[in-house]
């Protein structure tokens, strides 16, 4: 069986594939064929024959750079009109050869073409803190079984004194401080985040003393709350929760770094 390389493309979709199709099917079984690589019914499709691949406005919207040369330009070679009796012809008989393309025209209207295309209309499950808690299937279930993170009774006593009486004066909310969660394993600067503390003291999320940072960069895991309850008011990613002894309060500017910690050590 003859066979043509060619490309093909749907802009109502967002379709770009390249296919080897049989070159003696006519165009009205080619249809149904495309159906499963575009996504357009047969009865609303309109094909274009083009000299070669017809996605490149496509392609200049997409983010990243496209697969082929942008110089590169097609030509409309044949406009098949629908139901008309081109259709009963095949692509060899429409001189279509390696490298052309087929553009499907979608005749859909806009609206029920956007239930499909448009993940922003599809409601999407949200599972809220409570029903995950209750799951025994997760993550935080299997840290919780091993006494993982900050599950550790070990971690936890070694790590806060579990009262907030016994913490530095100096550790108080407005304070400029120091972050370093790796303290004490001979860290550098580049594994530092300053920002200022804006709550001292016992949580819901985990046992003991900790302390609510609001970072100068958007360098946080929060924005001042864990598990729907609220601790102190940040924009989002700027605030986390660390144990006292990885805060240093002191004469600490705003600075510029990045850093990725360690999920256990910070909340």
């Amino acid at each position: 069986m003859s066979v043509v390389n060619v490309f093909i493309h749907a802009p109502s979709t967002l379709v770009s594939a390249e296919r080897r199709v049989p070159s003696t099917i006519p165009l009205h079984d080619l249809k149904y064929r495309l159906e499963s690589i575009v996504g357009v019914p047969p009865s609303h499709q309109v094909l274009e024959i083009h000299s070669s691949r017809t996605d490149h406005e496509q392609q200049q919207q997409l983010a990243g750079p496209g697969p082929f040369a942008a110089s590169v330009r097609s030509t409309l070679v044949a406009a098949v009109p629908p139901n008309s009796d081109v259709e009963s012809r095949s692509l060899e008989e429409l001189g279509v050869v390696d490298g052309m393309a087929i553009k499907v025209l979608d005749t859909r209207p806009k609206e029920l073409i956007q239930t499909f295309t448009d993940e922003s209309l599809v409601d999407k499950y949200v599972m809220d803190d409570d029903t995950y808690a209750a799951r025994r299937d997760t993550v935080l279930a299997f840290k919780q079984r091993n006494k993982l993170g900050r599950f550790d009774p070990s971690k936890d006593a070694s790590s806060s004194s579990g009262d907030t009486e016994d913490l530095p004066t100096e550790l108080a909310v407005g304070a400029r401080c120091q972050v370093d969660l790796l303290s004490g394993t001979g860290t550098t600067g580049a594994n530092q985040r300053k920002g200022t503390v804006r709550f001292v003291g016992t949580t819901k999320f985990a046992t003991g003393a900790w302390v609510g940072v609001e970072y100068d960069e958007p360098v946080g895991k929060n924005d001042g709350s864990v598990a729907g309850e609220r601790y102190f008011t940040c924009k989002p990613n700027f605030g986390s929760f660390v144990r006292p002894d990885k805060v240093q309060v002191g004469d600490f500017p705003a600075d510029d770094f990045d850093l990725d910690l360690d999920d256990d050590e910070e909340m």
